[in-house]
């Protein structure tokens, strides 16, 4: 995610923070609403960013909700799914 953040801006000053403001906001909605967001593998869910190739990808557990990955869905989309079996 930090990677991400800093690689765009160095293609335009500021699209980083904006990057990190989407994914906190796709967080609280995660938070407020976390069965609002599609079941893309059991029990995987995803919440797309709006104005970057991005998805949030989590599970939600008994007593919590854990984020997998903040995944490029551009750049080997599937590629979350090897940190979902660690």
């Amino acid at each position: 995610m930090i990677q991400a953040a800093k690689w765009y801006d160095q293609q335009s000053l500021g699209l980083g923070n904006q990057l990190l403001d989407e994914i906190g906001r796709s967080l609280r909605s995660v938070l407020d609403f976390p069965l609002a967001h599609p079941e893309i593998a059991s029990p995987f869910r995803r919440v797309l960013l709006d104005s970057f190739p991005y998805g949030l990808i989590y599970r939600i557990e008994p007593a919590e909700i854990v984020v997998i990955a903040v995944a490029n869905l551009k750049r080997r989309p599937g590629n979350w799914r090897r940190r979902a079996r660690a």
